[in-house]
């Protein structure tokens, strides 16, 4: 039997902070990628994008689970 799995949307917490940034640096550098290979990511634009925390002071960040995997 086949089982969908749910999409759970819900506030970030601290506790996510760290698969959030890490997921936003590789989203990142992926598109850049492909997009423009030529371009490379500074370790300023990753540090910032890592910096859930400090997004999460100023924004409301959400996640969005796919079971228990953000």
């Amino acid at each position: 039997m086949h089982r969908e799995k749910l999409i759970q949307i819900r506030s970030a917490t601290v506790a996510d902070d760290v698969a959030v940034g890490e997921l936003l640096v590789r989203s990142f550098i992926d598109m850049y990628a492909r997009k423009l290979p030529d371009v490379k990511v500074s370790d300023r634009r990753k540090a910032e994008l890592l910096d859930v925390a400090g997004r999460r002071a100023i924004a409301h960040v959400w996640v969005a689970l796919v079971g228990e995997e953000i």
